[in-house]
């Protein structure tokens, strides 16, 4: 009787007020059972005027978002468009030329040896999957390295090739500049790195080795 058009979808919190248009307000239009009413379009759809939604999707395209507030692209090989109100985990946000020069967000993965990120580079990530060396994340820490208890990558001892920890003690293999001592516990897996086989008691260079061996005393 005041004007309003009984075909108006209504538009919602507003006590029954009707609109000509769902999409102005951020909703699209919804009808059920002869009901018509506009429904709030998704978080992750692209607010304003030329945006809002057609469905409740989580996609841009009809049913869901006309525009994404950010882009997935964090391993979507479908063609539908993925639309997201932030970045999953293991991905950074990025900004990209979108259609007709209008900058939008994405989110892209990390490398697969970071699970935080600011680009796709291994290279100074927050967190890494397995180990840092240095800025880098790795599967593991290179030779002369080991990984501490926060899987930070320290520099073995200055006898170790290789080691399991930090001092001498803790060598798997020794360097080129010393010899390793024998041992009869086959099960051990560090060795006794030294500058020199102790000659007087017993040991020899083991020839084309960089081992010591011992011909007059039991081993270690």
């Amino acid at each position: 009787s005041s004007g309003i058009n009984a075909e108006w979808p209504l538009r919602p919190g507003d006590s029954g007020a009707c609109v000509r248009n769902c999409t102005t307000t951020g909703t699209y239009e919804h009808v059920e059972n002869g009901k018509r009413e506009c429904l709030p379009c998704s978080n992750a759809c692209m607010k304003g005027e030329s945006s809002g939604c057609t469905g409740s999707g989580t996609f841009q395209g009809y049913g869901g978002c006309n525009a994404c507030k950010m882009y997935d692209k964090t391993g979507n090989t479908t063609d539908e468009i993925s639309c997201v109100e932030e970045c999953p985990p293991k991905s950074y946000k990025y900004i990209e030329d979108g259609e007709n020069g209008i900058y939008r967000e994405v989110c892209k993965p990390c490398d697969e040896q970071c699970t935080i990120c600011t680009n796709e580079q291994n290279y100074d990530c927050p967190a890494c999957l397995k180990v840092k060396q240095g800025p880098y994340c790795q599967e593991q820490c290179d030779n002369g390295y080991y990984a501490d208890n926060d899987d930070i990558c320290r520099e073995c001892s200055n006898e170790c090739a290789t080691c399991t920890g930090p001092g001498k003690e803790n060598c798997t293999r020794c360097d080129s500049t010393h010899y390793s001592l024998p041992t009869k516990d086959i099960t051990m897996t560090t060795k006794q790195c030294v500058e020199q086989c102790p000659s007087n008691y017993g040991y020899y260079k083991k020839e084309k080795s960089t081992d010591c061996d011992s011909a007059l005393i039991p081993l270690l």
